[in-house]
């Protein structure tokens, strides 16, 4: 009597995996199911008897089933995309709950990290795969102006803040 697939399985909660038992007549699961193909969606250890026309029996397993919770995926404007992009490009970045390092990141635009910069308005979507999960989000990044207002004079960096009703100057951080 064997079990296919016989090593651990991982799947994201909502996923199942199939067990498929061979090699005997009737079968009998350490869930109690008596056909020769299970579904699972539990966390466990899986094993399986078989038995022969003349009821001698052979056991099976078990193959552990391990079902994970999926992550939840936003996505955070870091810096809005401003008109001059060249200046000031747009930063967005993956916010994955909860947090870990093994996650792998790919955006709509090809790029493999979980922070981007963009100079172009559009939708940006990321796809984060890890443990057998995948989640994906999408952002829309469009200009905003308002909170831009800053243009290169050279060496320097020039401030307008004529658009606004107020502002408040910061330096290292303090107002």
């Amino acid at each position: 009597v064997a079990i296919t697939p016989s090593s651990t399985q991982t799947k994201c909660q909502g996923d199942s995996v199939i067990l498929v038992a061979s090699g005997a007549n009737t079968y009998k699961w350490s869930n109690g199911a008596t056909t020769s193909t299970i579904i699972v969606k539990n966390s466990g250890s899986y094993s399986v008897t078989g038995y022969n026309a003349t009821m001698d029996s052979a056991m099976a397993g078990p193959v552990s089933v391990v079902i994970v919770q999926p992550h939840t995926v936003g996505i955070v404007r870091v810096h809005d995309l401003c008109p001059d992009s060249i200046i000031n490009p747009g930063v967005i970045q993956a916010s994955v709950n909860p947090g870990g390092p093994a996650y792998n990141y790919l955006w709509s635009n090809g790029s493999t990290a979980q922070t981007i910069t963009v100079s172009n308005p559009g939708t940006y979507t990321v796809t984060v795969t890890s443990n057998a999960c995948t989640v994906t989000a999408s952002q829309l990044l469009t200009k905003n102006p308002l909170n831009c207002n800053v243009t290169q004079s050279g060496s320097l960096f020039v401030a307008d803040f004529s658009s606004a009703n107020s502002y408040q100057w910061y330096l290292n951080g303090s107002p």
